[in-house]
Formats: C-alpha cells, sequence, structure tokens
C-alpha cells in the first residue's frame, strides 16, 4: 500500500484515491479508538510529531484564553509558561517544550505511585500553586501506556482536575493507545476520549511500517492557527480559473498540511486504511489482548522463579523484571 500510495500519488493532499484513504483512514482510527467524530486528525511520521502537534494546539489554546496568539506573536508576553507531566513521561514532551518556546525547564515532572502512574494530588496542588505564582499552565500530558513500565495515568482523574482549573488534557498514547482494545484493562483508559488531544503511533502496536503516528485534536481552528502557512501564490494562486482545468490538481482535496508541521508527505494513512481492511478491529483486539496476556503469564513466571524479580506492575505488554540469584537478595546493592 505503502509503494502504490508513492507511486500513484506522492503527495498526500490533491484530490486523488490516496487523499481520500488517508481521511477514511482516519476516521477508521477514532472509531477503532472510541474518539468523538468531531476530532480532527492528522497523520505524522511518528509520536514526536503526533505529540507536538498536540502540544502546539494546547499552547494555542492556553494563550488564546488570555488575548495572544501565540503563533503570530509569540511567547514573549506569556508569563511562566508550563508543562505538567509525570516523571515517567516519554522525553519527546521535554524537547516539545523546547521545540515550542516554552523552554525544557517549563516541564513540570510530577511524583508516581506505587504503580509509576501520575499522583494527581500532586498535579492538583502543583497547578494551584503555580497559578498563585503567576505562572501560565500550558497543558497537563498524561500518558497512556508508558514506554518504561507500560503504566497507564488515572486518566479520568487528571481530567476532573484539568476541568477544574481549566487546563488543556493531552494524552500521549503512542505506544500504549490502542491498549483500551483489551478488555481487562479498558477501564483504565476511562476519560482517554475526552482528552483534549491525543497522540498513538499505528506504526507500534499496528504494526504498519514505520513513520505513521497520528494526531487528534478537539478544534481543527486551533491546529490551523499554530501551524498556519501563509497564502503562496504556487498554490492558492494555482488553483485561479481552476474551473476551466480538468485534473486531479483543480482542488487540494483533505488539505491536511494546514494542520501540522510537515507541508511535503506521502500519504501514510494509506498503510493504516490497508491494515484495518485486512485485519479489522476484531484482529487488532485479538492482537493486543494476545500481547498483554503474554506480558502477564512473563510476570507469573517470574514471580514463581527464585532468581528473579518482578520490577513492575503489569499493565499492558511491557514486563520488566531482572536477575537476582538468591544467594544476593537482601544485600546492599543487589
Amino acid at each position: 500500500a505503502a509503494l502504490s500510495a508513492t507511486l500513484a500519488g506522492p503527495q498526500r493532499y490533491d484530490v486523488q484515491s490516496y487523499n481520500f484513504l488517508e481521511h477514511l483512514a482516519l476516521q477508521w482510527l477514532k472509531q477503532l479508538l472510541g474518539l468523538p467524530s468531531a476530532l480532527d486528525g492528522v497523520f505524522s511520521s511518528g509520536g514526536s510529531v503526533a505529540n507536538l502537534i498536540g502540544l502546539g494546539a494546547a499552547r494555542q489554546w492556553a494563550c488564546e484564553q488570555r488575548g495572544i496568539d501565540a503563533s503570530l506573536q509569540g511567547l514573549e508576553s506569556v508569563t511562566k509558561p508550563r508543562l505538567y507531566a509525570s516523571k515517567e513521561i516519554h522525553h519527546v514532551i521535554l524537547r516539545a517544550a523546547g521545540v515550542l518556546g516554552l523552554g525544557r525547564r517549563a516541564l513540570i515532572t510530577l511524583p508516581t505511585d506505587d504503580g509509576f502512574r501520575m499522583d494527581v494530588d500532586a498535579l492538583r496542588t502543583q497547578l494551584r500553586r503555580d497559578k498563585a505564582d503567576g505562572c501560565t499552565p500550558i497543558a497537563v500530558a498524561a500518558s497512556a501506556g508508558t514506554v518504561n513500565t507500560g503504566a497507564v495515568d488515572p486518566l479520568s482523574e487528571i481530567l476532573e482536575v484539568c476541568r477544574e482549573e481549566d487546563v488543556w488534557l493531552h494524552v500521549d498514547g503512542a505506544y500504549g493507545g490502542f491498549g483500551l482494545l483489551d478488555p481487562a484493562v479498558a477501564h483504565l483508559y476511562e476519560g482517554f476520549a475526552a482528552a483534549d488531544s491525543i497522540a498513538v503511533d499505528p506504526h507500534k502496536w499496528l504494526a504498519v511500517p514505520l513513520g505513521c503516528g497520528a494526531a487528534f485534536v478537539r478544534d481543527r481552528g486551533l491546529s490551523a492557527r499554530a501551524f498556519a502557512l501563509e497564502p503562496a501564490k504556487y498554490l492558492e494562486g494555482s488553483l485561479c480559473g481552476a474551473e476551466t482545468i480538468r485534473s486531479q490538481f483543480d482542488d487540494v482535496g483533505y488539505p491536511f498540511y494546514e494542520t501540522t508541521v510537515e507541508h511535503s508527505a506521502r500519504s501514510r494513512g494509506v498503510t493504516v486504511w490497508a491494515a484495518l481492511k485486512e485485519m479489522g478491529a476484531e484482529g487488532f483486539r485479538t492482537r493486543i489482548i494476545r500481547h498483554n496476556a503474554y506480558a502477564r503469564h512473563l510476570a507469573e513466571r517470574v514471580q514463581a522463579s527464585p532468581d528473579l524479580e518482578l520490577l513492575a506492575p503489569v499493565t499492558l505488554s511491557i514486563c520488566c523484571f531482572r536477575y537476582v540469584p538468591a544467594e544476593l537478595r537482601g544485600q546492599a546493592g543487589s
């Protein structure tokens, strides 16, 4: 699918079949994940850019609430911007803070509980303290499956805090977002679909070719303003008098380039469309249930072994353990 899209329609826009399949794949992903149909989606090169898109929309929203167009005016008049995440957050969130001009030091890392999940009380306390100190909360970045242990932050509780404090909730589900398809852990994802922005990576659990992430944002207008392109004659100007032309270039089709940092890009979504068409929701659900079961089975084997030690609760498909011979247990440094 990726090869045929590259040959038949190298760009993901213009009125052609692959532009439509990109759009259709995003709709199917929303259905698969139980997301509201109103969310605007766009494919990206992976979770790094998908998270950047979600947090870019968050920055735009937080600043607009204060009468500032961050994309147009910059952040000079924004007082002490802050992002919030647990200490288990993926390091691309830190980089996004730098790229968006908030600064890496704007990211406040919060403690976790025994299950490596964000401490919600600490989040609430920190938000209120920072507001009183004149800081500007930009977003809370929660994890739906950390890459260290597979922990899912208490999303519904975090969402409640975000609504109380009027702060954007972004969820990094790049690795674990699709874990909600497993009925055994689906309850952990309560609040996932209500987030303001979400990042997922089909090139992980859906196993499509590398270089395929997706971002979903509650308001297309925010993304369009955050990543606005100024008019260009070779684009908008080329459509003048288009009614006299009869080709696929009469229109740009679904203009995905308007809501992301990338302009030129291949149709990544066609690989997602093909995978979903082939396996369907039940096929992927079966895969994810199986993978999670493998991790739980491994954890049982680890706990039954005298020489192995389980290091974290198993939530999704990650099992963290180490080799500790019985004779070394309890000794300093073990």
